[in-house]
């Protein structure tokens, strides 16, 4: 068996890994968290905010708006904080493509994101401590949640809170095949192809990024032909599942534009593409841009339309993918 496990292994591609972390509540455990800041529900003047902002890594709205509960913390009456719960099952992750299962006495946090100014103060174990009373009121005695095995940070605020390791979903690439290993606890809600004990191996199919696929081919072979430059808005698991099913697509790209400085000047996983701020389009003037992404997509357009606008006078074309893939032109005649 070992054997065969080390031949196995030579054909086994690591692409990433979320680590699994629990909390279990109780009424003795609640108390009001130790922090300056003041922690709310989120309301529609936080909603107007950060749909408003320019901050980077600053949330699309609809993923707040569409939040089961979406808390907030504040400094003088600014939203520098949001942590979003999910209570219904199956649950479909705005940011990874997957969905994860729940119990009736589950929830699921995801969506969590600190100002960078205010990151290191504790507002986040404070945020997940503030939202238990809450959960125990919607009967909730058990909170789950996954972060990316790299996020030390993320891991250390939610260790913090009392939050335990308890499983992990490992992404691999086997055989040409994108697949899924969730070892301890159980949290995505497809089918396995594989069970053994604690761990089951899961084919990862998203029919929204395939359709995406199948629209894009004919565009890609016109760029292509035209010597057109093509970048892609997203350096997240979104630009990873495209450049998995579309090995042409990879070929096609100069370099991959994000405003998280902890993905700037690096390579996107084991692809050769570097990744750049977003202001970076108004020196290099790419003819195409690629938008990577469901969730943030109107964000996204956003952001690239003022750098455009305010800086660039040749025509650019974005491309959004969702509900059906669009040309939005800018500066363009046609």
């Amino acid at each position: 068996m070992s054997k065969f496990l080390d031949i196995l292994h030579k054909y086994i591609s690591n692409r990433e890994t979320h680590l699994i972390y629990k909390k279990e509540i109780n009424q003795d455990q609640t108390h009001s968290p130790d922090t300056n800041f003041e922690l709310d529900t989120l309301d529609v003047d936080d909603q107007e905010f950060f749909f408003q902002s320019e901050h980077s890594g600053a949330n699309d709205w609809t993923m707040l708006a569409n939040a089961d509960f979406c808390f907030i913390a504040r400094s003088s009456d600014v939203p520098v904080h949001h942590t979003c719960i999910a209570v219904d099952s199956p649950f479909e992750h705005p940011r990874q493509n997957h969905r994860i299962r729940l119990e009736e006495n589950e929830a699921f946090i995801y969506g969590v994101e600190t100002d960078i100014d205010y990151r290191g103060k504790g507002i986040a174990p404070a945020a997940y401590k503030y939202a238990e009373s809450y959960l125990l009121d919607e009967d909730i005695d058990t909170i789950y949640t996954y972060i990316a095995k790299e996020n030390l940070p993320s891991i250390r605020s939610f260790e913090k809170a009392g939050f335990i390791y308890s499983g992990q979903l490992r992404h691999i690439r086997l055989f040409g095949k994108n697949l899924i290993v969730n070892k301890g606890h159980q949290l995505y809600a497809e089918e396995p192809i594989f069970s053994l004990r604690s761990m089951s191996i899961y084919r990862e199919v998203d029919e929204k990024i395939s359709q995406s696929v199948d629209q894009l081919r004919p565009l890609l072979q016109k760029w292509q032909s035209n010597r057109m430059r093509v970048v892609i808005f997203g350096a997240g698991s979104h630009t990873r599942s495209l450049f998995n099913q579309e090995k042409f697509l990879v070929d096609q790209i100069d370099y991959i534009l994000d405003d998280d400085m902890t993905k700037q000047g690096k390579s996107f996983h084991h692809w050769n593409i570097s990744v750049k701020p977003a202001k970076t389009i108004t020196e290099t003037q790419p003819d195409i841009i690629l938008i990577s992404s469901q969730a943030y997509q109107h964000k996204m357009i956003n952001r690239i339309r003022k750098l455009i606008q305010n800086n660039l006078d040749n025509c650019v074309k974005l491309v959004k993918l969702y509900p059906e893939m669009e040309i939005v032109t800018i500066n363009c005649d046609e």
